[in-house]
């Protein structure tokens, strides 16, 4: 009995050690959505390797995901200019949590500094 005991302590000990860290997590995503059924014209926002990336013709929902290669001394940001009018908002996720969210008519901006 002692023995099954101390073996499930161990299994325990060892599978707690394997759990991901989420500091480890730099998971960027951007998204942004319009109620303009056309579309965006543009979003604009910035990548994992902090190079600004412009999407043309985007659909009403739209999002990215990407693993940050700098995760400090830098700042994320996601621009949304709808085609017609319409409500826009854009939101920044990092490490899994909602960190930035902006809307406004036609057009939003959201930074996030890390």
């Amino acid at each position: 009995m002692t023995k099954r005991i101390i073996t499930l302590i161990l299994l325990l000990t060892v599978l707690n050690s394997c759990k991901k860290d989420s500091s480890d997590d730099l998971t960027v995503r951007y998204e942004a959505t319009t109620t303009s059924s056309t579309g965006f014209q543009l979003i604009s926002y910035f990548d994992e390797t902090s190079s600004q990336v412009n999407v043309s013709n985007a659909p009403s929902s739209w999002s990215i995901s990407f693993k940050n290669q700098k995760p400090t001394g830098r700042w994320l940001r996601i621009t949304a200019i709808s085609k017609n009018p319409g409500t826009v908002t854009v939101k920044i996720f990092y490490k899994g949590s909602l960190v930035k969210e902006e809307t406004d008519n036609s057009y939003a901006d959201a930074i996030y500094t890390l």
